[in-house]
């Protein structure tokens, strides 16, 4: 958005305005401006598909904050009829699964009996440090 057209907008009583910048001193002339929320779309897509190409088992990637994250990776050959209790990533990892894509549908909250099966994807929280320690260790764990 331009900074002429972010100025009209806020001019024109407009509650929310919402912009894209282009670099990191336009965002930070729009929010001078009072833009409500910047957007980087283009940084934040790079950022994506670096984890993508980085994390073999990684299909998505959302930035909750700054230090946290939501991915979706899928289950190892080393996790293949585990159950998360065995797995134990809230304890081991400090990260948690908190649902799992199957072919035959979604299992929102699963149980610490439910098991991970190849072909499944799994939704995990938490911070980025843990989720990465998670990613790296998972392919190792007995």
């Amino acid at each position: 958005m331009s900074i002429l057209a972010a100025i009209l907008l806020k001019e024109l009583g407009v509650q929310t305005v919402v912009a894209k910048a282009i670099s990191i001193l336009h965002g930070r002339a729009l929010e001078k401006l009072g833009v409500d929320r910047v957007i980087f779309p283009e940084r934040d897509m790079g950022i994506r598909v670096a984890h993508q190409l980085v994390t073999p088992n990684l299909v998505d990637y959302i930035e909750i904050s700054k230090d946290y994250s939501i991915v979706e990776m899928t289950v190892p050959a080393t996790l293949d009829g585990r159950t998360l209790n065995e797995v134990n990533t809230r304890t081991r990892f400090g990260c948690s699964i908190v649902a799992l894509h199957r072919p035959g549908g979604i299992i929102i909250a699963p149980t610490a009996m439910d098991k991970l099966q190849t072909g499944d994807i799994m939704v995990i929280i938490g911070s980025n440090v843990n989720i990465d320690r998670f990613e790296k260790e998972a392919a190792d764990i007995n």
